[in-house]
């Protein structure tokens, strides 16, 4: 079987264009593997929660009796000890009873009415 010419100087420019192409899409055009998307949207997801989970968390600790007594506890402590804090106030206990009733549907119900 006899190949025309033409086809070994167009399957070497199939190859380099594609090879071009992959270069100019990875350096230049955002071109992301499946992994490093994977991780960029676990970290965009994780600052949603967050954006959404705090202001809660933040108000159930003001919502506390003693709430200026334990923001200044809370301020003058180290940083490594903020959430241990937090945790011992009880805050966060109850944001995490709270996240979860909505995966039961009669707690759904009473949670929205």
């Amino acid at each position: 079987m006899q190949v025309p010419q033409w086809v070994k100087p167009a399957f070497w420019g199939v190859v380099v264009g594609a090879l071009g192409m992959m270069i100019i899409g990875f350096s230049w055009w955002g071109w992301v593997l499946g992994s490093t998307a994977e991780r960029m949207a676990t970290e965009r997801a994780g600052a949603a929660v967050t954006a959404v989970l705090v202001p809660i968390c933040v108000e159930r600790f003001m919502g506390q009796a003693d709430a200026a007594v334990k923001l200044e506890e809370f301020q003058r402590s180290a940083s490594w000890q903020q959430s241990q804090l937090i945790e011992k106030g009880g805050a966060l206990l109850r944001l995490q009873t709270f996240h979860r009733w909505p995966r039961r549907q009669g707690r759904r119900q009473d949670l929205m009415g």
